[in-house]
């Protein structure tokens, strides 16, 4: 980050910077850490539901849409991570993050669905904002501008301070009890995904105790950590072969499992590192992002058609647009089509 980020490694403070952004003393906050130590669900406990919240996977014009109907209330923005290519959305959060107490927000391109919701292509509102991420990355000016007027923190829990605030909330006590015995020997940031995985686990009558080695870090990452840390290797092709010699997976899941540990900032120190005046011996390659599954979108269109409290067209449009942020005429296309099929099977 170039904003230094103050770094807190307990809830007590963390909630202390929420109550601070809650009372209008902060005007931009973002907030970064790793999954699965309960960050959002920290924020919605302290805002007890008074913000608008925005989900990353969010189109621009659905972010537009829910920000004029929230004017003048906190926004908090969850999971920016996936909106950093969204050019139109990092814009909206540039003018969202403006210093000044009243910020005009616009959308400076033609659009049916705000002419026929009654949106306006502009207004103005003093909405204070808080950024979740999981990592923050610096990607262009916009982002760069956000980042400078924010106040950064960075969430950095230790392992005993995550299973304490586990025990606020999580149920299975055997399943808490068995990570109490291990948390101190933990090498890397706790989880709370790891409670609920050994319990899910343990009611399906399936061995749940062999998920953490002993150090408490799940089977594959100890493989990966081990594997970034032994210099025999000249190439991360040659620990990818041996990941998967050693039961751990794919070369794909090797690669996966890299970036996680990077993505916690920890990879850094245990990638080996070349002697000074040692020749490269084979570029590092990337391993191929899977392409996430194909959006439904005729089952999308059939669920809210079939949701009674979607009675009109705009609640239906403000529903698509939430749940897939296809265009307006694909929307209408297939609604169009299923209430044809539907009319045709009544008859």
């Amino acid at each position: 980050m170039g904003n230094p980020a103050k770094t807190i490694e307990t809830y007590a403070e963390l909630k202390t910077y929420l109550e601070g952004f809650r009372a209008g003393k902060i005007n931009l906050l973002v907030l970064v850490g790793a999954w699965g130590v309960g960050k959002s669900q920290i924020v919605r406990q302290v805002l007890k539901g008074e913000a608008c919240w925005i989900e990353g996977n969010s189109s621009a014009l659905g972010i537009y849409s829910k920000l004029s109907e929230f004017i003048d209330k906190p926004v908090v923005i969850d999971d920016v991570d996936s909106i950093y290519s969204d050019r139109k959305a990092i814009g909206l959060l540039k003018l969202l993050c403006q210093s000044d107490v009243r910020k005009r927000v616009a959308w400076n391109v033609h659009s049916t669905f705000l002419k026929r919701e009654g949106i306006p292509p502009e207004f103005e509102t003093s909405s204070r904002v808080l950024i979740i991420a999981n990592d923050w990355k610096t990607l262009n000016r916009n982002v760069a501008a956000v980042e400078d007027r924010a106040l950064m923190i960075r969430f950095v829990p230790s392992p005993r301070e995550v299973h304490e605030q586990a025990g606020t909330w999580f149920e299975d006590a055997e399943v808490y009890e068995w990570f109490g015995t291990r948390v101190d020997r933990m090498k890397r940031s706790n989880s709370f995904r790891n409670y609920l995985k050994a319990s899910t686990l343990r009611m399906c009558g399936l061995p749940w105790r062999d998920m953490l080695d002993d150090d408490g870090t799940p089977p594959r990452e100890a493989i990966v950590n081990e594997l970034l840390r032994d210099e025999s290797f000249e190439t991360m092709e040659d620990r990818a072969k041996a990941f998967t010699s050693r039961g751990g997976g794919s070369r794909t899941t090797f690669f996966k499992y890299c970036r996680k540990l990077e993505a916690d900032r920890e990879a850094a120190a245990l990638m080996p590192r070349r002697k000074p005046g040692r020749p490269r011996k084979e570029k590092v390659e990337v391993a191929p992002v899977e392409k996430e599954p194909r959006v439904d979108r005729r089952a999308i269109v059939e669920a809210i058609l079939d949701d009674e409290s979607l009675a009109t067209g705009k609640a239906q449009m403000k529903a698509w647009l939430w749940r897939c942020g296809g265009s307006i005429s694909t929307f209408y296309a297939i609604r169009k089509k299923i209430l044809a099929e539907r009319a045709g099977a009544a008859s």
